[in-house]
This record gives structure tokens, sequence and C-alpha cells, in this order.
């Protein structure tokens, strides 16, 4: 019995990675939880390795939590990989600690898991050229679901449509396999399949207990390498992760969890309009596929029993205001009982009759400001007094509209107020924030943040974005991945400190938008 599967490219790089995808693959069948488990161990394998190869991986044994974590804090992890890590590593910490999975997660954790490999594959493995080919759909559960058979089968069509013969080849192998299976009686079967896997993972296991020597090899390579080629080492690993994508199944998972963490309940396989799920009173809720007269809209957002919002997501958008348009067609047609309706609806807007008030355009994408159009959230206010679109670098959490409905000042006129993450609050004035950057010859930039509140400063890596010796001229420097300010001190305020930190970020990335050194 022969194993192939959608990480064989990995092999090229470590072969014991490719084996952790192929095992996934194979506990997908009959036991999703160990699939999760085995996916999470593969991404905190590429967090490893991908840290060793900057010289950031001081041991071995630092957690999966750590090295996210120092990744994140020098701008080395592009906003949309870490993203796919942190995933992997949420799905496989609720396997191991409660043993939960369904085959639904375990085939939405292999396709974001082979992403996140093909990325790698690209950025440190020499082949930012790479192809990865049709997602092959593993072999079916006997228990999965009629959503899950559906989007396996379609998984199957795209397969068949493709150019790739490769990938054709590999699922006829598959289908092969299954047959010759199915030919045995069911306890020949099993135990043949049993044995050969079980060795299998038994290699593999033994193969990861000798890690460590790759690891320490790469970060002492790391160490020794000039700083320029660590800094285009890292701008390649960014330029790929641009071109990461997603099929439209996946796209929409990956924005449940985004709505989910901004605190809407939302579950696109379950909570549809066909599936029955209506709005009730105190929810806040994401229904998907609701019903207009243009067609159903991705995602309508209720408060209460009420309809606040509409959401138009889809892979494939690249210009995110451009679909701003069709957005505005769901929100006049949205087709909405009499008590689910928001008080003072409809709203015009010249011709239009606007039934809902907030309007969203996503491609999944997580925010670049480098990228504006094409990632992040794009939101329109179409009351009267909401201003015009503008770009989002998170989900509005029910909270945050609800405090919006509130408001009847035209936005666009207060130029002294600002969003907050977790509401709309008053902006601290500059003169209320003292912001001080130290800079030493090669090291990242700190910014220490002196607001009202603290006696101490809070210090902020910023990142390497410009090296500033202390009494030279500015002079730019590589840096890793040239990241967003606002990502790397989103971030980290929020792990600083309370709301009341947070609610000051946006006047503190102004004034470090503005300090003349960046």
């Amino acid at each position: 019995m022969g194993v192939s599967s959608n990480f064989d490219f990995l092999t090229a790089q470590d072969e014991r990675l490719a084996r952790l995808g192929a095992l996934a693959e194979r506990y997908f069948f009959d036991d999703a939880p160990s699939a999760l488990i085995k996916l999470r161990q593969l991404a905190e394998f590429l967090a490893k390795e991908v840290a060793a190869r900057h010289g950031l991986l001081p041991s071995n044994n630092v957690t999966f939590d750590e090295v996210l974590r120092t990744l994140r804090l020098h701008a080395i992890l592009p906003r949309e990989i870490a993203d796919l890590l942190f995933n992997l590593k949420r799905l496989g910490n609720e396997a191991v600690h409660e043993d939960v999975g369904t085959a639904a997660n375990a085939l939405f954790a292999l396709k974001i898991a082979r992403s996140a490999a093909v990325w790698f594959h690209q950025s440190y493995g020499g082949k930012p050229n790479f192809k990865a080919g049709p997602f092959i759909p593993p072999r079916p559960p006997v228990d999965a679901t009629a959503a899950l058979a559906a989007e396996l089968e379609e998984l199957r069509k795209q397969v068949h449509a493709s150019s790739d013969e490769a990938a054709k080849a590999l699922l006829a192998v598959r289908d092969a396999d299954e047959a010759r299976l199915k030919a045995l009686s069911e306890v020949e079967a099993h135990k043949q399949d049993k044995e050969f896997w079980e060795a299998y993972a038994a290699e593999t296991e033994a193969g990861l207990r000798k890690t460590d020597a790759a690891l320490k090899a790469a970060q002492a390579a790391a160490k020794a390498a000039p700083p320029q080629q660590l800094d285009l080492l890292a701008q390649l690993a960014n330029r790929q992760a641009q071109q990461v994508e997603f099929d439209e199944a996946t796209t929409r998972l990956l924005i449940d969890e985004q709505l989910r963490a901004a605190g809407w309940t939302v579950d696109t396989p379950t909570l549809r309009y066909a599936a029955g799920t209506r709005p009730q009173p105190g929810q806040k809720i994401a229904i998907a596929e609701w019903p207009t007269d243009s067609g159903p809209v991705d995602y309508a957002l209720f408060i209460d029993g009420h309809c606040v919002g509409v959401i138009e997501a889809k892979r494939g958008i690249a210009d995110a205001p451009g679909r701003l348009g069709q957005a505005k067609r769901y929100a006049r047609d949205v087709r909405l009982a009499a008590g689910e309706t928001m008080p003072g609806s409809p709203w015009m807007q010249g011709l239009d009759r606007f039934r809902v008030p907030f309007l969203f355009v996503t491609n999944g994408r997580p925010y670049v400001k480098q990228f504006e159009t094409k990632s992040g959230i794009w939101f329109w206010d179409a009351r009267p007094t909401g201003g015009n679109p503008r770009a989002l670098p998170e989900w509005f959490s029910p909270q945050d509209l609800s405090e919006r409905l509130d408001q009847t000042e035209n936005f666009d006129a207060l130029a002294e107020r600002e969003l907050g993450v977790t509401g709309f609050r008053k902006r601290p004035v500059a003169h209320e924030i003292g912001i001080t950057i130290h800079v030493e010859p090669n090291e990242a930039p700190i910014a220490e943040v002196v607001t009202e509140k603290h006696e101490q400063p809070i210090q902020i890596l910023v990142g390497a974005i410009f090296l500033v010796a202390p009494g030279s001229q500015r002079q730019e420097f590589a840096s890793p991945a040239r990241p967003n300010i606002g990502q790397v001190l989103g971030h980290t305020l929020n792990h600083l400190g309370d709301d009341e930190d947070i609610a000051q970020m946006p006047a503190i990335l102004q004034l470090l938008l503005d300090f003349p050194f960046l």
C-alpha cells in the first residue's frame, strides 16, 4: 500500500512534515480528532521552522504560542498565514484536551494546512513559482453528513475539471485503493489498513523526535547569515502570502471564524436560512444565505431579532469596494418580516431605499493597509449621516453596531472622534499621549507610549520599519515583510492592557504613523 497525499511536496523540505499531512488525511476517514491533532503538529513544526530560519528559535522546547508570539512581534509571519496557524492550533487544542472535532472541522483544517504548507514551500523551500494544483479530497467518512458529502463531491469535480494530470492521477490511485479495500472482507480490510497505518504512524513519530538537530542547524545558519539576506527572505514570504488562495467553502469558514471572534453567533454549514434558522430576541447572529429579491445574501446580521446589516462575502473579490454595489442591492431587496426591520427603516439615499443600515464586503483576507482595496472588510453606513465607504481592520462586534446605531452625527465630519476596537469612543487628543522612539543599531525600534493613566510607559515593539541610529540621518532599513504598523500594534495592545488602553490605540497609531522617523 503506497502513500500519496496533498502534502507530498513537503518531502523536498522534510519528509516528516509530509508524513504528518498524510496521517491527517488517513485519520479523516474515521478519527477526526486525531486528524486535527496531526495538523496541529504540522502547523507547530512549520512555525518553528520559520522561526529557526530567521534565528528566532531560542529553544526547541518553546511552546507553539511562544513561537507565534515571537514571529508576530518581529513582524516575520504574514497575517494571512498567522490566521491559518492559529486556527489549526485552536482546533488541535480542542481535539487534544476535549477529544472533539468533526469530519467537517478536519476537512477545513486539511485545506488550510495545505495552504500554509504551500506558502512555506514557496517561501522557504526555494520554490516561489510552485503550483500545488487542486486539493484532492480524502477518503470520505462512512458517516459523512449530506453537506460534507456534497463538499467532497465538489472537490472531486474540481480535480476532474482541472488540467492538472498529477492531481487526476492521485485521485485515481485513491479510488483504486478504496476499491481494493472494498473487495476484501470487512475484517481483512480493516486489519490490513490498521496494520499499515499503525506502522506508518510509529515511523513518523520516531522521525519527529529527531527534529531538534535540524532546527538547531537552521537557527545557527540564520544567526550566521547577513541581516539583508534574512530581510529578503521575509519579504519573499510576505509576497507569497498575498498569493494564497482558498476555495469558496474554506473562505466562508474563515469568515465565520472572524465573525465569531468579534462576538457573533455564526456557523455557515448549519445556521442557514434554508435550514430553518431565524433570528430570535436576545441573539446576536449571522444567518447564512438569507433571501433577497436579488438572490441570497451571504450573511444577514441580526441583533435582538432585527436585521442590522448584510455581508457580501466571496473568495474571488479582488476589488472589495467595487462590490459594494451588490451589497447595496441586497440591502434594498432583503426580505424581512415586519418585526425584523430596524426602527427608522427604510433609509433614503437618492432614489434608493435601504431596509438595513450597515453594508459589508469582504474576501476573507486580513486587512493590510498597503492592499486596502484587496483585503480586510469594506463598510458603508446606508443612513444619510453614515459617511463614505471605508476599509475596516476587523469586524464590528454587536456592541459596536448597537452603539453606532445610537449615533446621529455625520461621521465624516467627526475629525475628533475615532473608532476604537471595542466601540465608538472619544479619540484622545495628541497632548494626552507622549511617544518616544528608542532605536539602536541593528535593532527594531521600540515605542514608549505614555498616557495620562500610566505613570510608567508602555513599551511596544514597532517592528523594523526604519533603522535610525542615534544622531544619524534617517535611513531606510529593509524590514521583514514591511509590516503594517497598525497590525503589529493592534495585536500588541490587545495583549498589553484593558479596554481603556485599547481604546486609545487609534490616537497612538496616528502619532506613530506621523512620527518623523517612521
